[in-house]
């Protein structure tokens, strides 16, 4: 998982709302490109983290997002809340 982070501090922080974010990743081997969908995270001090690689699959991830956006998220479990549904939509 990619993770682009601008300055996130976790005190007391919350999430503010995620939003999808759509990336085109190149596979020469397989001679094609692919889009891989993320999630752009705002939190209550104003930082933005980007996780550009979470699913090929659209869906996937809005249905993260909504769930995110749902509740109270601090940020010091957004990336377990990530973590926890990956392993969850992989099976494990």
């Amino acid at each position: 998982m990619n993770t682009i982070v601008e300055k996130v501090n976790t005190g007391t922080t919350h999430l503010l709302k995620s939003e999808l974010i759509k990336t085109f990743v190149s596979c020469p081997e397989r001679n094609c490109d692919v889009t891989v969908f993320g999630i752009k995270i705002e939190y209550s001090n104003g930082d933005i983290e980007h996780i550009s690689d979470i699913s090929t699959k659209q869906g996937e991830v809005e249905i993260l997002i909504n769930r995110m956006n749902g509740g109270s998220v601090s940020a010091n479990h957004t990336h377990d809340i990530i973590d926890d549904y990956l392993a969850y939509i992989n099976g494990s």
